[in-house]
């Protein structure tokens, strides 16, 4: 009959009384409300948590979703849609940082049915309390903790964390076999079915053992370097999870603490959450067990909103196709038409095929304009005028054919004109005791795009934590070298395509738009765009983030600011130049895995980049170069109602 350590909660109806802003109204306030909670300004506002949410991913230095590699494969709700697996990539480094290291020795601690009961031994409950000290000791759960506490809803977050997530309890008749943990972080069978199971460590340890077979997703949303939310379906010893969903290369602080403010502010409820500038909700769900609330699940609703520099604008669907954020008078998803609150932009927004013909498959959209639109019977309506009917999409086949015309076209590379020193070969460890560039003339970087490039490389900070404003010089810096990059055949080959696909109407604008626009990685700091990602280099959360280019690192290596050690594969492009896959240390910060072009010229880069970018948005894209195949992954980020470059790379 306390409100100790329960202000702001939400509504238990496990608790004989309340704690929240509303109890007052509904008679049902605990005693001391007014004592602890100073009355009705005791609760947690919506603004509150997306805030706290957001602060905690910008603090999450532990996650590592930039040296994951991954192949989403298949998009739909059910069948085996993935002939191969969801982790591509996962090196031994990536699970090697304080919290994760901890996190990896709890896994072999469970039974997965919640039939059979489970003893926790000596060396079970060590592992639990090193993990615990870990992640406690991050700026994340610090953060989680000032927050709570400051809402009286812990005095101790540590013994918290132990009480709801460890402690054990029944799922099943009398048997004490789980436990939060357990089944959020681990997953767990129940009634021929999995269970649970929201945590992508512990997916791809099983799908790397064999016991785990990915199906396809259903959705991904973005969240830059730190990772993905991904809804998705798989099959686990061999019982079914028709629909999960989980972070892909966060922490598990992370997870944790926004799991827990969640639990402890929204109990039972949708609760509002917030990073990298997206909003979306978390689902909690209480368990009472020997005069505890424990957790019992966490499911992650992929709402996605609009991001938040879209707010305090006249409204809009710019930005918003496909969402109900539930606070905006007007709606951007297919359901408005029946509520008959649809955005006055709605149809000229959302329901068209302009600028969109043959893109991949888009949730956020309500109507495709892609070749497998008509199958599913969600073509906009100006589809067959715009994309010319089926043969609108863009094939495998053209997007090797144009590559390797864009390659073929490439007379500004330099890669005969480059010596380079590959040394040791590995995926970690200093292997080079020498630069990979060992030669690279001067005149090597005369060429029209080149040397226009080159003016464009001083105009970026590092670190996506400090603020860029563009100055007169070096915006016209960049229209310099887009008017360089567009005289060329290779933007030629790109640009006559894309406006062939109704992709594109001015290829010059959409590269300024995708390519410049600044937007922001962390917070509410602008200092990121895609160019300065992908071509120049970013540092974010104590490591390397994007630079895929060899100008770029051989600049950064001439200076002493890179070291280069060693290379993981090599594609040999003839004397265009080659893909590398690398590793390599900037300004003191590890790049554990990357790739770039070495010797190609920019046009080439970002022509096959955008093309890609274009066509198959958030996903691997099939190019040729040199009659040699891979992929080009790409990641689209939305700011202020634009789609924009998240990152790009090759993939070998």
């Amino acid at each position: 009959m306390t409100c100790q350590d329960r202000c702001g909660e939400g509504y238990l109806y496990s608790k004989p009384c309340q704690c929240n802003n509303e109890c007052g109204s509904h008679g049902n306030c605990c005693s001391d409300y007014d004592e602890l909670c100073g009355g009705i300004g005791g609760g947690v506002t919506d603004q509150e948590l997306w805030d706290l949410t957001e602060q905690m991913f910008a603090a999450d230095i532990n996650s590592v979703g930039d040296q994951l590699v991954i192949d989403l494969q298949g998009q739909g709700t059910s069948g085996d849609l993935a002939p191969g697996p969801l982790f591509v990539s996962v090196p031994p480094e990536a699970l090697s940082g304080p919290t994760l290291s901890t996190f990896v020795q709890l896994q072999d601690n469970y039974i997965p049915s919640v039939t059979e009961s489970e003893v926790e031994d000596v060396t079970e409950v060590t592992e639990q309390q090193a993990f615990l000290d870990a992640v406690m000791a991050t700026e994340v759960m610090q953060l989680a903790e000032t927050f709570l506490q400051s809402k009286n809803l812990v005095t101790s977050l540590r013994d918290k964390l132990d009480e709801m997530w460890f402690t054990m309890y029944t799922r099943s008749g009398s048997i004490v076999g789980s436990s939060g943990f357990e089944h959020v972080f681990v997953g767990e069978l129940k009634n021929g079915a999995v269970s649970g199971f929201h945590n992508w460590v512990s997916f791809q340890k099983e799908e790397a053992e064999g016991d785990l077979n990915y199906e396809g997703y259903e959705k991904i949303v973005d969240l830059g370097t730190t990772g993905s939310i991904i809804m998705h379906h798989f099959n686990w010893l061999t019982e079914p999870k028709t629909i999960g969903s989980m972070y892909i290369g966060t922490s598990p602080e992370l997870e944790m603490a926004a799991y827990t403010v969640c639990f402890l502010a929204r109990p039972d409820s949708l609760c509002p959450a917030q990073m990298n500038s997206y909003k979306f909700q978390i689902q909690t769900w209480t368990l009472g067990y020997n005069g505890l609330v424990l957790v019992d699940m966490k499911i992650l609703l992929l709402l996605l909103l609009f991001a938040l520099g879209a707010q305090g604008q006249s409204i809009s669907c710019v930005g918003r196709c496909g969402v109900n954020d539930g606070i905006s008078s007007c709606q951007c998803n297919s359901l408005c038409t029946d509520y008959g609150d649809c955005c006055s932009d709605f149809g000229t927004v959302c329901m068209t095929c302009q600028d969109r013909c043959g893109e991949g498959y888009l949730y956020s959209k309500p109507c495709q304009c892609n070749n497998e639109c008509g199958s599913h019977g969600n073509c906009c309506n100006d589809y067959d005028e715009l994309c010319g009917g089926t043969g609108g999409g863009v094939t495998d086949q053209e997007l090797w054919d144009l590559t390797e015309q864009m390659f073929a076209a490439d007379i500004n590379s330099v890669g005969d004109q480059l010596v380079i020193n590959l040394q040791g070969q590995g995926t970690s460890g200093d292997l080079a005791p020498g630069p990979l560039f060992v030669s690279v003339p001067p005149e090597a970087l005369s060429g029209p795009t080149l040397s226009t490039f080159v003016q464009l490389q001083d105009n970026y900070i590092p670190s996506v934590t400090e603020s860029e404003v563009e100055d007169v010089t070096e915006v016209t810096e960049q229209q310099a070298f887009l008017d360089a990059v567009m005289a060329t055949e290779v933007m030629q080959l790109a640009e006559t395509f894309l406006q062939s696909k109704n992709l594109v109407t001015s290829l010059r604008d959409k590269l300024d738009e995708i390519w410049f626009t600044m937007y922001t990685r962390s917070g509410s700091t602008v200092g990121s765009s895609g160019f300065e990602h992908v071509f120049v280099g970013e540092l974010k959360n104590g490591a390397v983030s994007g630079f895929h280019n060899w100008v770029s690192f051989q600049k950064e290596e001439a200076e002493g600011d890179l070291n280069y050690e060693g290379y993981e594969k090599i594609v040999d492009l003839g004397t265009t130049g080659s893909i590398i896959m690398h590793h390599f240390n900037w300004l003191t910060e590890p790049k554990n895995i990357g790739s770039m072009y070495i010797g190609t010229s920019p046009e080439l880069e970002m022509a096959a980049n955008t093309v890609c970018f274009l066509a198959r948005p958030d996903s691997l894209c099939p190019v040729q170069m040199n009659s040699y195949k891979f992929q080009i992954q790409t990641w689209t980020q939305n700011y202020n109602g634009k789609v924009v470059v998240g990152s790009a790379y090759p993939d070998i």
